[in-house]
C-alpha cells in the first residue's frame, strides 16, 4: 500500500506539472485506491508514503514500477502467468 500511494504522488505531481488531470472516471478510480491503502496504513504511515514519493523523481519512481511488473510477471502459482508454455498449437506441454 506504501508503494500505492508512493507512485500515486509522483504520477500525481508530473501531470500537475504538465498541465494534465485525469479524467474524472480515473480520478475516482484513484481516489478509491489511496483511499483503501490509507485505510491499510493508517494516517501516519499514509503521510510517510506521500513524503517518499514526494522523494522521488519520475526515473527513480519508474525504476520501482517496473520491479514491481516485473515480480509479478515472473511465471509461478498465483501470479496469472503460466509456468511452462504450451505448443504453439496451444496444447499443454
Amino acid at each position: 500500500a506504501a508503494t500505492t500511494v508512493a507512485l500515486q504522488a509522483v504520477a500525481d505531481r508530473l501531470l500537475d506539472q504538465a498541465g494534465f488531470r485525469l479524467y474524472p472516471e480515473d480520478a475516482e478510480a484513484r481516489d478509491g485506491v489511496l483511499l483503501q491503502a490509507r485505510q491499510v496504513l493508517g494516517d501516519a504511515a499514509n503521510r510517510d508514503a506521500l513524503a517518499a514519493g514526494g522523494a522521488l523523481d519520475a526515473d527513480e519512481a519508474a525504476d520501482v514500477a517496473e520491479r514491481i511488473l516485473g515480480a509479478l510477471a515472473e511465471p509461478g502459482p498465483g501470479t496469472g502467468v503460466p509456468t511452462s508454455a504450451g505448443r504453439s498449437t496451444g496444447g499443454a506441454p
